[in-house]
């Protein structure tokens, strides 16, 4: 029987911590200070809590070889890798996916 109430506790603890980190990753909201960001929520507010308000919505994803081996990052992941590989930093417009683009010609930089 307690063996059961350790299990149930666990287990408990373990669904608390995943809706816990799903919650705080859905609402997450990179370079919170960047203008482009508050330009873009108040066209679209109601994006303040989905994966819009992120990244993935300027930057692609895609590959990078390094020392042979190819690995596929992630929007947020590309473009720190890209911006970051090249010294004393690579070209953020190669990151930009088509919006990102576009919202770049439109005179933002």
């Amino acid at each position: 029987m307690r063996k059961n109430g350790v299990l149930l506790f666990m287990v408990s603890g373990a669904l608390l911590t995943i809706v816990t980190a799903t919650l705080a990753f859905g609402a997450y909201s990179a370079h919170k200070n960047d203008q482009d960001i508050n330009n873009f929520l108040t066209v679209y507010p109601f994006t303040t809590l989905t994966k819009l308000n992120d990244c993935c919505l300027c930057h692609k994803g895609g590959n990078i070889t390094q020392n042979g081996k190819t690995s596929y990052y992630g929007s947020c992941d590309y473009c720190h890798q890209v911006y970051g590989i090249q010294a004393p930093h690579g070209d953020i417009t190669f990151t930009l996916n088509p919006y990102g683009m576009d919202y770049k010609s439109a005179g933002r930089d």
